[in-house]
């Protein structure tokens, strides 16, 4: 592995106080191809309570389960453990078995006695696969234990289950949930995730996309080439410690690094090889013994691959002057990955707007998933047009992979309204067209349309349901018009 670090302003000035934000990054070297990975156990935790008994839910998991066995290795391990009203472990064996038993394994799943019960119970489920990595741990040390959670409810037992956290915190393997369809409970896994390794919530709204969500699982598996991983940020003497995040993989801030210590420190239970993992630090320099070139602090990794314990670290410095043409340089990738990070600590609607349109950025350029793109901008039309984020806003911002939207009318409402966001169109716009979009759900579009307080509130209306987009065939004239009747 390979430690690289960017700032957000390369150049910082010399002759007074200042804040330096760091991203420290690493990743595998190109020589990591030839490092052997490490074996896998597997452990998934599946609900298969009564509202899983659906077309679109339980069908589509049972077909991922063969999907995420197909990825792996003979000598990788697999458990599986159901959950509604009680659970049951339905096979912990190793991939090589599994393989040859699919076709049983599935009527095993089939048969189960908590098949479509009528509770939605996990913290039981979740004591049965704590003690599992527990047991297993102790007769095969070296192999990489991770715990998946699905569920696609309301738990029933949400507060017993956040009870878990301590146990699970201290388990010491990456765990990772994911919410089901659109009605999982966002809040009761977000607290029972907090600082759990891992600690990755992700919400699979089409479910369709179950089954190449397992198979990425299975695929994250054989990509795991070191182990016991700890990585370590102290900052210089002479720096003021300040807040502690991590970027990637999965968002999390940390709070103020203990200004005593000036050490950052966490545990990385594997490391996947091409994967990129990014911490991001915040610290002030002090006039007072500043240099040309200043260290910040030193980045350190140590690791089990190969079969031997190993260690990189990089000594972190900055450039101070008082030319303002260096000065006036900013890493746009890294002043926008800061303030995605600043909506963790700042609840203010207007870091949030911020944060998004900075994520917004980031998955353009990185060409992320149309659809995800897609939620991004709804949420900040909404932003925008001075409505709040609901939970359902924000289980669509944990997406794995967003489906794309449904087609009827009030999506084609709101899908404008994210048009007319990216087209600079006034936000009174954006705000009658949301506000149209609200109504519409709770009443019908006869309703609506009798609804409307000006005529060519009607008209605009009429003309969005047929054409899709009018404003673009619109004078001057016409759009003054339309502004004036929606704001009267």
């Amino acid at each position: 592995f390979q430690i690289n670090y960017t700032f957000t302003n390369p150049y910082v000035p010399l002759k007074k106080d200042c804040l330096v934000q760091t991203a420290v990054s690493f990743t595998s070297r190109e020589d990591a191809t030839q490092i052997k990975k490490l074996k896998t156990h597997l452990y998934m935790v599946l609900d298969v309570s009564g509202s899983m008994n659906r077309a679109d839910k339980y069908p589509l998991l049972r077909q991922a389960i063969p999907e995420l066995i197909q990825q792996m290795d003979d000598d990788d391990y697999l458990t599986i453990i159901l959950f509604s009203n009680a659970d049951d472990l339905v096979i912990s064996k190793s991939i090589r078995q599994c393989r040859d038993q699919i076709p049983d394994l599935l009527k095993r799943i089939d048969s189960s006695g908590v098949m479509y019960g009528r509770s939605t119970l996990l913290t039981s489920a979740l004591r049965t696969a704590i003690e599992e990595i527990k047991h297993f741990r102790k007769e095969n040390p070296l192999f990489i234990n991770r715990l998946y959670i699905l569920t696609d409810g309301q738990l029933h037992d949400a507060e017993d289950c956040v009870r878990l956290n301590g146990p699970l915190r201290s388990l010491e393997s990456d765990v990772a949930s994911y919410g089901f369809g659109e009605d999982f409970e966002l809040d009761a896994l977000n607290r029972l995730m907090e600082g759990v390794p891992g600690n990755t919530v992700k919400h699979i709204f089409n479910t369709e996309d179950v089954k190449q969500t397992f198979s990425h699982i299975g695929n994250l598996a054989q990509r795991i080439v070191a182990g016991d991983a700890e990585f370590e940020f102290v900052f210089a003497p002479e720096v003021i410690a300040g807040d502690a995040f991590c970027y990637q993989p999965g968002t999390k801030y940390y709070g103020i690094v203990d200004p005593r210590s000036k050490t950052f420190h966490t545990k990385l239970p594997a490391l996947e090889r091409d994967r990129m993992y990014t911490f991001c630090f915040e610290g002030r320099l002090l006039q007072k013994g500043a240099q040309e070139n200043q260290r910040v602090g030193t980045a350190s990794l140590k690791f089990r691959a190969g079969g031997k314990s190993q260690a990189v670290s990089a000594s972190i410095s900055i450039n101070r002057t008082e030319e303002n043409w260096h000065l006036s340089r900013v890493s746009n990738e890294t002043q926008q990955i800061f303030q995605v990070l600043d909506a963790l600590r700042n609840k203010d609607s207007d870091v949030l707007l911020k944060s998004l349109r900075a994520r917004l950025a980031i998955y353009s350029r990185e060409g992320a998933d149309p659809a995800l793109v897609k939620v991004v901008v709804g949420a900040i039309a909404k932003l925008v047009a001075g409505y709040s984020l609901t939970e359902a806003d924000n289980r669509d911002l944990l997406a794995n992979k967003a489906s794309q939207a449904s087609g009827n009318i009030e999506d084609s409402l709101r899908n404008l309204a994210e048009r007319w966001l990216l087209a600079g169109y006034p936000s009174a716009w954006i705000t009658w067209l949301l506000r149209k979009s609200q109504e519409l759900a709770i009443s019908d579009l006869h309703s609506l349309l009798q609804n409307c307080s000006q005529p060519m509130e009607k008209e605009i209306l009429i003309k969005v349901f047929r054409e899709g987009d009018p404003m673009a065939s619109f004078s001057e004239a016409e759009k003054a018009e339309f502004t004036k009747a929606i704001q009267s």
